[in-house]
């Protein structure tokens, strides 16, 4: 397996993988998150709204591996 760097990014790129697909499609993805994602109570109270980025790898088993935050409100 070769790893190619992209531009500026830290991020690798192999040559057998392939973009992620969560089970049941997109709007079993949104369906998922609206159940699942907690808003932090010190957002809510201090009316904290924006976006968040976070960058992970899904490996070959499903599982989640180094997640990052690229980008928060904070």
């Amino acid at each position: 397996m070769i790893a190619t760097r992209l531009k500026k990014d830290s991020a690798f790129t192999f040559s057998d993988e392939k973009e992620s697909e969560f089970p049941g499609g997109i709007k079993a993805w949104y369906s998922y998150m609206s159940k699942n994602l907690i808003y932090p109570e010190r957002a809510v109270n201090g009316n904290i709204q924006g976006q968040v980025v976070v960058r992970f790898i899904i490996d070959k088993d499903g599982f989640i591996i180094e997640p990052v935050v690229a980008g928060s409100v904070e």
